[in-house]
């Protein structure tokens, strides 16, 4: 696995526009706590094919981190792009904490229900029915 560090302003300018411009990709928050009310932010990961990734740090000093953040606001609120996560649900209520100088959220997210297949849930996704059918 390759994994790139981008630290520079034009590293970030470049990557965030890359993402912006693709179909899907996949996007983790590294934290310093596993409680996504309390963590702060630390860094980000980014992928778009497999065994190639992206690491940007996230400084502890909020300013800088919404700078950081911003450069990636237009991919991560593209509505014409999937995005993935590992654990996207830690992922979005870790958001909140990063925000605009205006107090505007700098990561969009889309949290209706998927379509459910038939026989599934359309919460999760799961066999529908009695649980011990599962």
């Amino acid at each position: 696995m390759y994994i790139k560090p981008v630290d520079t302003e034009e590293e970030m300018n470049k990557l965030g526009r890359f993402l912006n411009e693709q179909d899907f990709f996949a996007f983790d928050t590294e934290t310093d706590g596993i409680d996504p009310l309390k963590a702060g932010l630390v860094g980000m990961s980014f992928a778009v094919k497999e065994n190639e990734a992206w690491y940007v740090p996230v400084p502890a000093d909020k300013e800088e981190a919404v700078k950081i953040v911003t450069h990636f606001s237009p991919a991560l609120q593209n509505r014409k792009s999937q995005k993935i996560g590992q654990n996207i649900k830690f992922d979005i209520i870790v958001r909140p904490q990063i925000r605009s100088p205006r107090g505007r959220s700098v990561i969009r997210h889309d949290d209706r229900p998927l379509p459910a297949e038939p026989g599934t849930s359309s919460r999760d996704g799961l066999p529908g029915g009695n649980i011990s059918q599962i």
